[in-house]
């Protein structure tokens, strides 16, 4: 299956480069139109008597592809071989190229461009849409909004082509309605031209560089120390003796005798000290940068006519007088 591929250059020799460089690469199936097939009824080009362009230079159902600026590249409908034969919009609607490109790229043809129409392979559109592009397209969304925005709106097929060579020129062309001269400006007229002149200004403004996060946090670490603990406890023992009470002793007194039994215990306390800072700031550092650019100003030059109608006699007489 293959693809249509369209593009515009600004002249039928960068086209003819074109149709070479892709011929070299294996691509045959290419078509040029140039202005020279404004006005007839047929198209230029080898292209142009090959009936399997007309007829199946798009496959139906396609899915457009993506070229480079200036390329149209897209889904089509099967012509009759006799399409090929039609003017300039009707080879390129019958292409599938949309519409309004149809008039920009047909206009384009008028001012002196031409255009190439390759059927590129699917497995090698990459390496066409390559070489097309290498060559210098013409972007036709900017040259289309240029020209309507010098008046024009649509490519109109009864125009016979432009007398200039190359898209500038005949572009220009278009320009004279808002070009005024010396002869067209009648007495007591005057005629400004404004003088425009750019003027830099530099000025600064705060951009995020890197920066610095500081976070602290608790590390909790295990501390093992011996500490020696004192413990009491009460005991009772019963002694066997045998032995006489003494005289006058309080031997059958009733008496309580109290015992307390003590221990030691581990007590653990803490106390926090500051052992280190750290101090985050910012030091700040002034540095010169030259910019270097360019300004833009309209200069005038103002040249003025000879007088072809004086004799070399009256010239002579003028600069005796200038003496």
């Amino acid at each position: 299956m293959t693809k249509t591929v369209v593009a515009l250059y600004d002249s039928a020799a960068e086209a003819e480069g074109v149709t070479r460089d892709l011929s070299a690469a294996g691509f045959t199936g290419t078509e040029t139109i140039d202005s020279s097939s404004i006005g007839s009824a047929g198209l230029s080009g080898a292209g142009a008597s090959d009936p399997s362009l007309g007829a199946g230079s798009m496959a139906a159902g396609v899915p457009g592809i993506t070229g480079a600026a200036g390329m149209t590249t897209g889904t089509g409908t099967a012509a009759t071989p006799g399409t090929a034969s039609g003017g300039i919009l009707s080879r390129l609607r019958s292409a599938g190229v949309p519409e309004d490109d149809s008039h920009v790229y047909a206009e384009g043809v008028r001012r002196g461009g031409a255009l190439v129409i390759a059927r590129l392979a699917d497995d090698n559109v990459e390496r066409g849409l390559e070489i097309m592009s290498n060559h210098g397209a013409v972007d036709i969304d900017e040259r289309g909004s240029r020209w309507r925005s010098e008046g024009w709106s649509r490519y109109d097929e009864d125009a016979g082509p432009y007398t200039g060579t190359g898209l500038t020129e005949a572009a220009s062309s278009m320009r004279t309605s808002n070009t005024t001269t010396g002869d067209r400006t009648a007495a007591g007229e005057e005629t400004v031209i404004p003088i425009a002149e750019e003027e830099i200004a530099v000025g600064k403004r705060q951009v995020q560089g890197g920066g610095v996060r500081v976070r602290s946090y608790v590390v909790e670490t295990p501390v093992e120390e011996s500490v020696r603990l004192r413990e009491e406890s009460v005991h009772v023992e019963r002694r066997a003796v045998d032995r006489p009470v003494d005289a006058g002793a309080d031997a059958f007194r009733e008496r309580t005798v109290n015992l307390t039994e003590t221990s030691e215990e581990a007590v653990v306390s803490k106390t926090a000290r500051i052992t280190e800072e750290v101090v985050v700031g910012k030091d700040v550092t002034e540095r010169t940068e030259h910019v270097s650019d360019t300004v833009r100003r309209t200069e005038v030059d103002v040249d003025r006519a000879v007088d072809t109608d004086r004799t070399a006699t009256d010239r002579a007489v003028d600069r005796d007088r200038d003496i």
